[in-house]
């Protein structure tokens, strides 16, 4: 292990013990707990740091639940069982802020480079990275696939399936990403595209701008062209062309080629279904009630063991491992 990886690593455990202590003391705050906590928190600046961050995440999340094993109960409809582990949840979601992700599918040293005319495809929880010989870079999440193809007068890419980053180095040759029935040009620009299950096309423009237009352009009537800035977030079906200007729905994945994501009062089946583009086995809610629960924070989704067990832990559900899925359910 690198000295970086073990830096992640102690990091992390100080993130997790922030995070335990914020729930504890949510519960039991007996003089010796206090006295306790105070000792840790003048052993570094680090652990001050980390449980401020704790502190402050959970202050803002709206989540406003706290765990039965670490809190007092409230009830959540007529569910006296769903009594907001949800709290929890969102306090731990924060844990191991800034911290770095290799993917155990990810090139040491984070990049491949790419021939023209290469297909490029990830395995399920891989993450993976492609330098380009005009010297772009592509990061494709898991289970994608796409095709690259550099000519003389244009760059090509032919998107599939999955999710990538692209980041467009400056070149004369116009890069053209196509996708569905609409593509992506521009000639510098840093913005990912992603196509779900439903076959929509989502684009993201991190900076630069990106020209969007019609792949099968009418005869008579003018092409279709829309030009996207910096901060938006535009989709369209990819057989019908049609971009809209769409909400983040309160997740934010602008860290996701390293393994984060964050999320804002979101359904924890939504965070479920994230995390099980990389899980292998996948993770069942057995109860759909559970799925109901509302969680904030950011989460390590490319770690499924630990993720799955931090989250039975906080939202007090059984964890089964069987050899069809990781199963959770209530207690």
């Amino acid at each position: 292990m690198t000295g970086s990886e073990n830096g992640d690593e102690r990091r992390y455990a100080i993130e997790e013990e922030a995070v335990a202590w914020l729930i504890r003391l949510r519960g039991d705050k007996s003089d010796a707990e206090l006295v306790k906590f105070e000792n840790w928190l003048a052993q570094s600046a680090e652990h001050r740091r980390a449980y401020q961050r704790a502190t402050h995440h959970f202050d803002t999340s709206k989540v406003l639940k706290t765990s039965k094993r670490h809190g007092k109960r409230r009830m959540f409809g007529t569910h006296g069982w769903l009594i907001g582990a949800a709290m929890a949840a969102a306090i731990t979601a924060v844990i191991a802020l800034g911290l770095t992700f290799r993917s155990s599918g990810q090139k040491e040293g984070g990049r491949r480079q790419a021939a023209s005319g290469a297909v490029f495809q990830t395995l399920p929880g891989q993450i993976d990275a492609v330098e380009l010989a005009d010297g772009s870079k592509v990061t494709m999440d898991t289970r994608s696939r796409l095709t690259v193809s550099m000519g003389s007068k244009e760059r090509r890419l032919q998107f599939q399936q999955g999710r990538a980053r692209i980041a467009v180095n400056t070149d004369a040759r116009p890069f053209v990403v196509v996708a569905g029935r609409g593509e992506l040009v521009t000639s510098t620009a840093h913005f990912d595209i992603s196509r779900g299950s439903d076959g929509r096309i989502e684009i993201a423009v991190l900076s630069g701008q990106v020209e969007l237009r019609s792949l099968l352009r009418p005869v008579v009537m003018q092409t279709y062209r829309h030009y996207a800035q910096a901060g938006q977030f535009i989709g369209y079906p990819a057989q019908n062309f049609r971009p809209v200007i769409l909400s983040s729905r309160g997740i934010n994945r602008r860290d996701w080629p390293q393994g984060w994501t964050e999320y804002s009062a979101i359904p924890l089946r939504i965070l479920i279904a994230d995390a099980n583009r990389y899980a292998r086995p996948p993770i069942v809610l057995d109860d759909p009630m559970v799925g109901a629960l509302l969680v904030s924070g950011r989460f390590r989704l490319t770690e499924t063991d630990r993720f799955s067990a931090r989250i039975a832990e906080l939202f007090d559900l059984a964890l089964s491992r069987r050899p069809d899925a990781i199963h959770l359910q209530h207690r």
